[in-house]
């Protein structure tokens, strides 16, 4: 269940990346690329990509986390 949960996650990540084209995210606001993310995902709910969106950040910061720990002597 948690592999599928991560996949779908994965499939809405790619989905707002794509809708971002290029522009930095804090640049956008999260409304105009919905419509989008609706087109390439279409079984999506808004909380399912704020959700999406808050997992990302979190698999980010684990990803940050260990290039770091991996850096120090």
């Amino acid at each position: 269940m948690i592999v599928r949960l991560h996949a779908r996650f994965e499939r809405i990540e790619r989905a707002y990346k794509a809708a971002l084209n290029g522009r930095e995210p804090a640049s956008v606001n999260i409304r105009t690329l919905l419509p989008k993310i609706f087109e390439l995902v279409p079984d999506t709910s808004v909380e399912e990509v704020v959700a999406t969106l808050r997992w990302s950040a979190r698999k980010d910061l684990r990803e940050a986390d260990t290039l770091e720990s991996k850096v120090k002597p």
